[in-house]
């Protein structure tokens, strides 16, 4: 399994069952339309909150790409 991790903001978000290439897609089409694009994440450990981040240009973002399938 797959997750990507993200920090945003100095704070740690996550997105399971995603490739860091469909998040950059998406990023990147959102950005390319009105120039900002709300991105859907969770935020915390145990039962993670959904949680939506406003990526602008300019914006601090930093993907890592996370193989879960040893855990």
């Amino acid at each position: 399994m797959i997750r990507v991790d993200i920090l945003y903001g100095g704070r740690p978000y996550s997105i399971g069952h995603r490739s860091i290439a469909d998040v950059q897609a998406e990023i990147a089409s959102g950005l390319d339309g009105d120039g900002r694009c709300w991105l859907t994440v969770n935020y915390g450990e145990g039962k993670a909150q959904e949680t939506k981040l406003l990526i602008t240009p300019g914006v601090d973002i930093a993907l890592m790409e996370v193989d879960t399938s040893d855990e």
